[in-house]
């Protein structure tokens, strides 16, 4: 799966780079942080799904994870709700 991850970084890497894909007006500088800026949402959003993960395995994740982390019954009952919601 890292073979694919890497070609996918690198080609959204080479697509996002300033004047290949598109080209935004202005200064080179705010040019460059806007295409970087799409980069990182871009794999934000790409990498749990290349990792294998839905985004509902991905909240269930983190609910479980909250789960260990409460401290009162009240934060676990809600959390417990929230798990049941999910169907994890």
């Amino acid at each position: 799966m890292n073979l694919v991850k890497n070609i996918v970084l690198i080609a959204l890497f080479f697509l996002l780079s300033p004047n290949i894909l598109f080209r935004l007006p202005g200064n080179k500088y705010v040019s460059a942080l806007l295409h970087g800026a799409i980069f990182a949402v871009l794999w934000y959003v790409s990498n749990p799904i290349l990792e294998g993960f839905t985004p509902k395995q991905i909240k269930c994740a983190n609910a479980k994870k909250s789960l260990q982390n409460a401290k009162t019954d009240l934060q676990k009952n809600a959390i417990n709700k929230q798990i049941t919601d999910l169907k994890c």
